[in-house]
């Protein structure tokens, strides 16, 4: 564990993991270890093409914010994205979310809920936490026709999958309904092998609902989830006022995890 620092009410510190840091976020007067006992964790898990700031730092504001209700907020770089070396690895994830569910029950965790933004929601189906599971901004069916359409068609895939510079059509949906900004990413690239999965993981929960717990979605989006959280229209969070009020929205959803979720 590292030396932490304080950031206006909030405490936030680096913890060790097998494979990428814990980004840790608590209330100020109750810091991550050992006085963090007894609280409720969330674990933020981001979206391709992000990393544990989040896009225009959901996360980041998100985590301080869920710390102000008492939570303690954890985020951390997938293999692969952001200050990672490792490689996009399904196995490697799994490992990871394991890894700060162990790490969050040794510390006198509560209980804990996993977020997890646009394609990445489907990780959730693969971990069995304490709390909720909530897929933020999930792709519905309809948007990953384009990956569909190119896994189903003549030859074989390559063994990365790139997003070309400014894509248009259904590429252009398909990466923004991963979590990605469309027009910037200029050359993200992610396994075929990992990304079929994870396509698969989605489709899987629109059949499927208990998957998730919760889903979060913009304003008149179709999700078939048996509990759904809605709000406003943009799904890459691109506005102050847009992280903000996801923050504030999930964060009034973790604090009362033995209620049902519903329409916001």
């Amino acid at each position: 564990m590292t030396a932490g620092h304080v950031d206006g009410g909030t405490h936030t510190e680096l913890v060790d993991q097998r494979h990428e840091p814990l980004l840790v976020t608590s209330p100020r007067d109750s810091q991550y270890s050992p006085q963090g006992q007894g609280r409720w964790w969330v674990l933020f898990v981001h979206a391709p093409g992000e990393n544990r700031t989040g896009n225009n730092y959901w996360q980041a504001t998100t985590a301080r914010v869920a710390a102000g209700y008492g939570l303690v907020a954890v985020r951390f770089d997938l293999s692969g994205y952001g200050e990672s070396l490792g490689e996009k690895d399904l196995d490697v994830w799994d490992e990871q979310l394991d890894d700060a569910l162990a790490t969050a029950e040794r510390h006198g965790a509560l209980g804990v809920h996993v977020v997890a933004r646009g394609l990445h929601s489907a990780l959730l189906a693969r971990v069995a936490p304490s709390g909720r599971r909530i897929a933020l901004y999930p792709p519905p069916p309809r948007e990953l026709t384009w990956w569909i359409a190119r896994r189903t068609a003549a030859g074989p895939w390559p063994s990365n999958v790139t997003a070309t510079h400014r894509p248009a059509g259904e590429e252009r949906t398909f990466w923004e309904w991963c979590g990605a900004e469309a027009n910037l990413v200029g050359g993200l690239t992610v396994p075929a092998r990992t990304l079929d999965p994870l396509v698969e993981g989605v489709l899987d929960a629109a059949r499927t609902p208990e998957c998730w717990d919760v889903s979060v979605v913009p304003a008149g989006a179709d999700q078939p989830c048996r509990s759904r959280l809605v709000c406003g229209r943009d799904h890459l969070l691109r506005l102050e006022s847009d992280r903000t009020g996801i923050a504030h929205l999930l964060s009034r959803h973790l604090i009362r995890p033995e209620g049902t979720g519903g329409q916001a």
